[in-house]
């Protein structure tokens, strides 16, 4: 319960800070990409957006193997069947 109070107000004010300045934008429609870029020029926008992408690329190599493992101990534990080998799971 410490861990999601404090958790919380980062991730909360981290995310609407994010939205608010992706809905900056003159155009509705447009991405984080085309809005950094906007605001800061082509050279820094493609400098802020490969540095976006080295913050979020990780976490979607935790995230693909945290489903994994889920998956994998799920069907043993819950199912009570073999799964299948990582390489299929994934």
């Amino acid at each position: 319960i410490i861990m999601a109070i404090l958790a919380f107000p980062m991730t909360f004010f981290a995310h609407r800070g994010l939205t608010r300045f992706v809905l900056s934008g003159k155009n509705p429609g447009e991405d984080i990409t085309e809005v950094v870029e906007e605001h800061f020029g082509i050279g820094a926008g493609k400098l802020i957006t490969l540095l976006y992408f080295f913050a979020i690329y990780p976490l979607l190599l935790v995230y693909s193997v945290a489903i994994t493992n889920t998956v994998e101990s799920f069907m043993s534990h819950q199912l009570g069947m073999t799964p299948p080998p990582r390489a299929i799971l994934s």
